[in-house]
């Protein structure tokens, strides 16, 4: 298509030829000013378009010079032109390609409000190409949380003492939008709830599609034999005041500590009945061996059914299983013969004796 431009007023005649605008005053001149060729204008993209995606709209005019292409909507919003990258109002933006021919026009997250006319106007003096495009915007249905009966999904590792481990729990359904908040709380024995100190959490959203995430939380610790049997509570919260909460016990595997040895007594006399007992904590279970004098003599308990005098020395056990060994405390047993009871028996009763006269003669001289 051929366009034509002619200026004339009464004071001066002006045409621009190129870049440059000679003036004749005084005379009514024409002349030709530019001559353009535009071809058809043409939009491309999506029409329709889901609530959240993003809309990709293309403008194109082959045109000789360059025309100026501008995009606008028919809700009487100012028309947003631009050769470099621009933002309009944070979700929209406009840039060109292929010097000035082709421009594009996108909005990130499209909401219902995005639908309508856009226009695509080509300008050039005296002469305008326009193009239109209806977009529509189809309405996603949001999920909708009410007497949520799912509970998040906590997973344990195997837990052993001293080692760095990491718990993990997984919101329940694959929701977009908004993550929820996940908190992590645990209890021990005989005690109340209380926020972890000292621990690592991270949260972190999986998009498994457009529509679709995974949303999980973390928890890094360094466990200790003190976690066993803690009790574990991940709690979900979702926007509306809906929550769901998931509890476990940690089951940790650790060496023996609390290695302890008793006997109801340890000075006992030849042929009394003697038990020497070990207890201990640990996981999993532990073994015990007996030494006395430094040297493994026994394991598990320790019994003896007639004691001699030749079983007095020093006794400890020790308590193992894979993860470690620990030593109890040492008991010092003596076994008293019989002789030597005769001998104190013996022994005490003649000094009882004395004892007794002693105080017989006392007691006459007072009299005296």
């Amino acid at each position: 298509m051929l366009t034509t431009e002619y200026s004339a007023t009464q004071e001066e005649h002006c045409c621009q030829h190129g870049v440059k605008l000679h003036c004749q005053q005084q005379q009514f001149l024409l002349e030709t000013l530019a001559t353009s060729v535009l071809n058809d204008l043409a939009i491309s993209g999506r029409a329709t378009v889901r609530e959240g995606d993003d809309l990709n709209l293309t403008c194109s005019v082959d045109s000789f010079p360059p025309t100026v292409i501008g995009w606008s909507k028919s809700t009487k919003q100012a028309e947003h032109q631009s050769h470099n990258l621009t933002k309009v109002h944070g979700r929209h933006e406009i840039c060109h390609q292929d010097t000035s021919t082709i421009f594009l026009f996108s909005i990130t997250n499209v909401t219902a409000k995005d639908a309508g006319l856009y226009i695509c106007t080509a300008k050039y003096p005296n002469y305008t190409l326009r193009e239109e495009i209806n977009v529509t915007v189809k309405y996603v249905r949001k999920p909708q949380i009410s007497g949520l009966n799912q509970k998040p999904s906590v997973m344990i590792p195997p837990l052993t003492e001293g080692q760095l481990v990491t718990l993990t729990c997984t919101a329940p359904g694959l929701c977009s939008g908004s993550p929820p908040n996940i908190t992590w709380m645990w209890r021990g024995k005989g005690e109340n709830d209380s926020f972890i100190k000292g621990n690592i959490t991270a949260l972190k959203t999986e998009n498994l599609t457009a529509f679709t995430q995974r949303h999980v939380s973390t928890l890094t610790f360094n466990s200790s034999a003190d976690h066993h049997n803690t009790k574990i509570t991940c709690k979900v919260s979702f926007t509306g005041n809906i929550t769901t909460e998931e509890t476990v016990t940690l089951n940790v595997t650790y060496s023996p500590n609390n290695v302890v040895a008793k006997t109801s007594h340890q000075v006992v006399k030849e042929g009394d009945y003697v038990t020497l007992t070990c207890s201990a904590n640990g996981r999993p279970d532990v073994t015990f061996s007996w030494f006395k004098n430094g040297k493994q003599i026994q394991e598990g308990r320790l019994n003896f059914t007639s004691i001699k005098e030749s079983a007095s020395g020093s006794y400890f056990c020790k308590a193992q299983n894979k993860h470690g060994t620990n030593q109890s405390n040492t008991l010092q047993i003596t076994v008293l013969c019989e002789y030597f009871l005769t001998y104190i028996n013996h022994f005490f009763m003649i000094f009882l004796c004395i004892v007794n006269i002693i105080v017989a003669c006392i007691k006459y001289d007072i009299r005296k």
